[in-house]
């Protein structure tokens, strides 16, 4: 496994698409052999050659550790920074006062700004 920043190139300590070269998983191949895999192929390999990219968005640390944020298609890109809603979500879980949440992405002036939607506890002393 590998993780891959925008170009395609595998990147360390740094985030990224994750994906792995070559091999696919068997139930994969079996979806592409039975029904000549247009649709599979992309959702999975167009992205970059030879590169089966399953949608997680992570970070192959130093010591060849795995950090998974979330998937890809949950990632705000406000700024030009690459932030997965899964970090925004680890932190307010911190908070007893917020019983949940939802982060979105929203357009604003040409670029994207993360909105917080949190549900406070009716009742905090």
């Amino acid at each position: 496994m590998e993780i891959f920043n925008d170009q395609g190139e595998p990147v360390r300590e740094k985030k990224g698409g994750a994906g792995v070269y070559g091999a696919v998983p068997i139930n994969a191949g079996l979806v592409l052999e039975r029904t000549g895999g247009a649709k599979y192929r992309a959702a999975y390999f167009e992205r970059f050659p030879n590169v089966w990219c399953h949608g997680d968005y992570g970070e192959l640390t130093e010591h060849d550790g795995v950090i998974i944020y979330g998937r890809s298609d949950t990632v705000l890109n406000p700024g030009g920074v690459r932030i997965g809603t899964s970090e925004i979500y680890r932190i307010v879980e911190q908070f007893e006062e917020v019983t949940e949440g939802i982060a979105v992405g929203q357009e604003w002036d040409g670029d994207v700004r993360v909105v917080l939607f949190p549900r406070i506890q009716t009742a905090i002393n």
